[in-house]
């Protein structure tokens, strides 16, 4: 795994450094940080370091005059394929566990740590806050530290949105007639809610994910699904893989339906789920999956819930993942802006070098296909 440079900025009176992520500096960090109430969303915690497949994680800690740590972000490590020998950096779901009062000397302190290591050809930052203000400062401390506003590519600007204050009983309650006839429906079918613990199931993970993907009109890239059940294992507050079984089947292809979860303290969203129809039991498996982790969320303490991303479903008539829009749609109707994206580049020519040697290595990639 590739360690971070050892490395130091003070800034006003504060140290800004790297530490290995998942190391026990990092644990100790963490510690520090939770019982300081500053929030850890989980990309940034180092049971995530710990489990998720990357070149290597570093973490940028920041600690007051005093030596006590007031702020930290995780940065995911990936060797580029376009450059040999260079390094792209990308911090997701950024902004909870950085107090705005140290945001700008931090991210000043990242871009100089970053023009100091010529390996590092890109920082990608990718903001998320429903708090429109709050976006707009962290917006200014990036600008003013070298970043530059990008176009998001793997996350998303807008989701659906629902508050968790009311009780289980109550929010099911307040959802329509229809919504709660399809979470009820796994009472009066052959099929179980569980959760997805064996890694025999891994590959069927990805064949589900991969055959919802297919109907959709997505672009699958094969992954292995042995971390996030070993997260969730690990990390249940945190990860939650649940699966719909038949439950007169046994094996991998007893699963018929998964969704996963991740909690980051005061909220919780919905990260990926896939299906199949190659089935003889007629009913929608998507809703009982839903439900069973927005309940998760809500014991967790989490406040409200973030749907994973929304498009105009049947709004629009080309939207190919319009009806996965249209689902989300029954359990909430409140959009929010949530996301931007900020790209630093400490080395422009290296970096122009290296988005055309991917452009041509697409090109050639689409040519031979």
């Amino acid at each position: 795994m590739l360690l971070p440079p050892r490395a130091r900025v003070s800034q006003d009176g504060y140290t800004v450094q790297l530490l290995p992520g998942g190391s026990p500096e990092h644990l100790e960090a963490e510690r520090d940080l939770l019982a300081r109430e500053v929030p850890l969303p989980l990309p940034h915690r180092a049971v995530w370091s710990r489990f998720r497949p990357a070149a290597g994680f570093w973490f940028v800690l920041v600690q007051n005059p005093v030596g006590h740590c007031v702020g930290g972000f995780m940065l995911e490590v990936a060797r580029s394929r376009a450059l040999p020998g260079h390094l792209t950096l990308l911090s997701e779901r950024f902004g909870d566990s950085l107090p705005l009062g140290v945001a700008p000397l931090a991210l000043r302190a990242l871009s100089t740590l970053a023009r100091q290591d010529r390996r590092v050809l890109r920082v990608d930052i990718e903001v998320f806050s429903p708090d429109a203000g709050r976006r707009q400062a962290l917006g200014v401390a990036l600008t003013g530290a070298g970043f530059e506003s990008a176009p998001l590519q793997r996350s998303y600007t807008e989701t659906l949105t629902e508050e968790l204050r009311l009780s289980d009983d109550e929010h099911l309650a307040a959802l329509s007639a229809n919504t709660r006839r399809h979470i009820r429906a796994i009472h009066k079918r052959p099929v179980a809610l569980r959760l997805v613990e064996d890694d025999a199931f891994a590959s069927r993970l990805d064949s589900l994910l991969a055959e919802t993907l297919e109907r959709t009109g997505g672009a699958h890239e094969s992954d292995d699904w042995r971390w996030r059940i070993a997260l969730s294992q690990a990390a249940p507050l945190q990860s939650r893989l649940i699966g719909l079984f038949r439950t007169e089947a046994e094996g991998p292809e007893s699963l018929l339906a998964f969704a996963w979860g991740c909690c980051h303290g005061e909220y919780a969203h919905y990260d990926a789920a896939g299906s199949t129809r190659r089935s003889d039991i007629k009913m929608s498996f998507s809703y009982a999956l839903m439900w069973d982790l927005i309940c998760w969320a809500r014991h967790n303490g989490a406040r409200w819930w973030d749907f994973g991303g929304i498009t105009e479903g049947h709004l629009g008539s080309d939207d190919p993942v319009g009806g996965i829009s249209d689902f989300k749609r029954h359990f909430s109707s409140t959009v929010q802006r949530v996301g931007d994206r900020w790209v630093l580049e400490p080395a422009p020519l290296r970096a122009s070098l290296a988005r055309g040697a991917t452009t041509l290595a697409n090109v050639i990639r689409r040519v031979t296909s």
